[in-house]
């Protein structure tokens, strides 16, 4: 390692201990802010999530996915995280590599103070990640999409996983699905004609004689 590398990694260690250090400083200040007379039990009301997973860059999904399970921590858990600023702090310790270095690069005299709330830091991180095509990417995966000889559960999980990007309403999708499933799936459906009024009752037909297409073959193979 050259000793441009070994200074570099060494900037980047002193990096994560002052932010270590901004993180615990400003956790304890919001905490002071707390009323003396709060219940105590009102702190462990509930079940603290585990931490979201630190966001690196974005592959296909990774920022819409980061991004909904940071509100979704932080909105289960505000009695753990009960401030603007401590929603900021905790966003900014939940990135790492290029996704760090843009906050930093651009604020780098304090990037704890420099915004003035969660939707503003968000909407910064939103404009560099957003996956601007990515509408058009959800539609070739879902024309694309086919069961072949996977389970149908783990078919139905990308497709909901897809279609939740899309604006299709259940009639929709309950048409295209049926274009999707294998063909054993689509032979039950046609001999059993069966008028599903959602998309939900339909999955669940589906998964049920899939569940037991399995079992018969495993009957039969042994």
């Amino acid at each position: 390692m050259s000793r441009q590398d070994t200074q570099s990694t060494q900037q980047r260690v002193n990096q994560k201990v002052e932010r270590s250090l901004t993180f615990k400083a400003h956790s304890q200040r919001e905490s002071s802010t707390l009323s003396d007379n709060e219940n105590e039990n009102d702190h462990h009301k509930f079940i603290k999530l585990s931490n979201s997973f630190i966001f690196i860059e974005t592959n296909d999904f990774i920022w819409e996915t980061w991004n909904i399970k940071i509100a979704d921590k932080l909105d289960v858990n505000a009695n753990h995280y009960f401030t603007e600023k401590i929603h900021i702090v905790y966003v900014i310790f939940r990135l790492e590599d290029d996704a760090d270095q843009q906050i930093y690069a651009k604020h780098h005299v304090d990037a704890f103070l420099f915004y003035q709330s969660l939707s503003e830091l968000l909407k910064h991180l939103k404009e560099i990640y957003e996956d601007q095509n990515l509408i058009w990417k959800c539609c070739c995966k879902y024309i694309a999409l086919k069961q072949l000889n996977k389970f149908f559960s783990s078919f139905y999980s990308k497709f909901t996983r897809i279609f939740s990007f899309l604006n299709y309403d259940d009639v929709t999708l309950m048409n295209n699905i049926q274009n999707k499933i294998n063909n054993h799936l689509q032979n039950v459906l046609s001999v059993y004609l069966i008028k599903f009024s959602s998309l939900d009752k339909l999955k669940i037909f589906l998964q049920d004689v899939n569940n037991k297409q399995w079992v018969n073959y495993q009957l039969h193979d042994e």
